[in-house]
């Protein structure tokens, strides 16, 4: 059996609008996926920042004189805010992974995979940022 050019044409334009629906609804779910997480994410941040505000280890530090050598280099900002902001982003790429992934873009789910990877190198680096201004205060202290 042979098919005409219309039919040809009409089964293709079928394809292509179920193939562009299925995608609108994947998007439509991406993006209900997101919007939920950005605001877990947001929760989050403020959760981790209460509970290392409970610990008192920005008191610690404002009693060690941190605080006074970030306000001279004009930072004004505190542990728990940082370490905050940081897990709000940390949960943020995760949560754009899972978008990505869904959509099927493997290449950006790989990059915020490395993303991800590198957010406890950065909490890292403020610890020691903030051991190096405790100990530096202290020789300050002493000289």
């Amino acid at each position: 059996m042979f098919l005409t050019w219309s039919q040809v044409f009409i089964a293709s334009l079928n394809e292509l609008l179920s193939k562009l629906g299925m995608f609108f609804l994947a998007l439509f779910g991406a993006l209900a996926l997101f919007i939920v997480g950005l605001i877990i994410a947001s929760a989050a941040g403020r959760i981790v920042q209460k509970l290392i505000k409970v610990t008192r280890i920005d008191d610690l530090l404002v009693k060690m004189g941190v605080g006074e050598i970030l306000k001279h280099f004009g930072l004004e900002f505190t542990l728990s805010s940082v370490i905050g902001w940081l897990a709000k982003w940390f949960v943020i790429i995760a949560v754009l992974i899972t978008v990505a992934d869904g959509l099927g873009w493997t290449q950006i789910t790989s990059f915020l995979e490395e993303v991800a990877l590198y957010i406890p190198n950065v909490i890292i680096a403020v610890v020691i940022l903030m051991i190096g201004l405790i100990a530096g205060q202290f020789v300050h202290r002493v000289i």
